[in-house]
C-alpha cells in the first residue's frame, strides 16, 4: 500500500509542476486517502489445485485424532474383562484428550501465529503418530496402563491444531466462494472419526460375556 501511495504522490507532484503550484490541494489529499486503500483491497488470489489435497490430509488427521481418542469407550466391557481395568482407568484414558487440549491450547495458539499453519500441522501430525505408535508397543498387561496413558497424552496434544485450525486452512488455501464448503468438510471429519470408532472397535474386538452365577 505504501508503494501505491508513493506512486500517487509522484503523479500529483508532476501535475502540480505543470500547474505551477507546489502545494497539495484539499481535493488531492482526499483522493490519496480514499483511492489508496481501495486499490490495495482489490487483490488477486492464486488458486492451487492442491488445495483439496491439503484439505483432505488435514481432514484425515482430524478424523484419526477423534477415532483414536475414543478407542476404549466402545470396547470397555470386553477390555475390562481381559485387562482387569476398572471404570476409572477407562475414564482417565478418555479424559487425557480434554486435559491435554486445555494445557496446550495457548502454546499451539502461539505456534499457529508465530510459526504458521504448516509447522503447526506437521507437529500435530507427528504427535498423533507418536501417540498411536506408543500404544502399539507390545508390552505386558501390567505395562499397558503406562503405554496407553502416555499414548493418549500425545494424541490429546495433537487436538488443539487439528480441531481449531479448520478456518485457517480454508482462509489460507481457498477463495471466498469456497471457504464455507471447505470449512464444513473439514469441521465434520473429526466427528466422522468419532462415529467410526463405535463401528471399528466392536467389529475388531468381539464382546465377551461374563459367566452367570447361581
Amino acid at each position: 500500500m505504501s508503494g501505491f501511495i508513493n506512486s500517487n504522490r509522484g503523479d500529483m507532484e508532476r501535475e502540480h509542476l505543470l500547474d505551477g503550484t507546489g502545494e497539495d490541494s484539499e481535493e488531492d489529499l482526499k483522493r490519496t486517502r480514499v483511492n489508496a486503500p481501495t486499490r490495495s483491497l482489490n487483490k488477486e488470489y492464486i488458486i492451487y489445485k492442491e488445495r483439496w489435497y491439503i484439505l483432505g490430509i488435514f481432514s484425515a488427521l482430524a478424523l484419526l485424532y477423534l477415532c483414536n481418542w475414543n478407542t476404549w469407550g466402545p470396547i470397555q466391557d470386553t477390555a475390562s474383562e481381559v485387562l482387569q481395568w476398572g471404570p476409572g482407568q477407562f475414564a482417565l484414558l478418555a479424559n487425557w484428550g480434554p486435559i491435554s487440549f486445555l494445557t496446550s491450547a495457548f502454546f499451539f495458539s502461539w505456534l499457529l501465529h508465530a510459526k504458521g499453519l504448516r509447522i503447526s500441522v506437521l507437529i500435530s501430525g507427528g504427535l498423533l503418530f507418536i501417540g498411536c505408535g506408543i500404544r502399539c508397543i507390545p508390552v505386558s498387561i501390567a505395562m499397558m496402563k503406562w503405554t496407553m496413558n502416555i499414548g493418549h497424552i500425545f494424541i490429546g496434544l495433537s487436538g488443539p491444531v487439528l480441531m481449531a485450525a479448520v478456518t485457517s486452512i480454508s482462509a489460507t488455501w481457498f477463495p471466498t466462494n469456497e471457504r464455507t464448503t471447505a470449512t464444513a468438510l473439514s469441521a465434520t471429519s473429526p466427528y466422522l472419526g468419532l462415529a467410526a470408532s463405535f463401528v471399528i472397535g466392536p467389529a475388531i474386538v468381539t464382546e465377551i460375556h461374563s459367566p452367570t452365577t447361581g
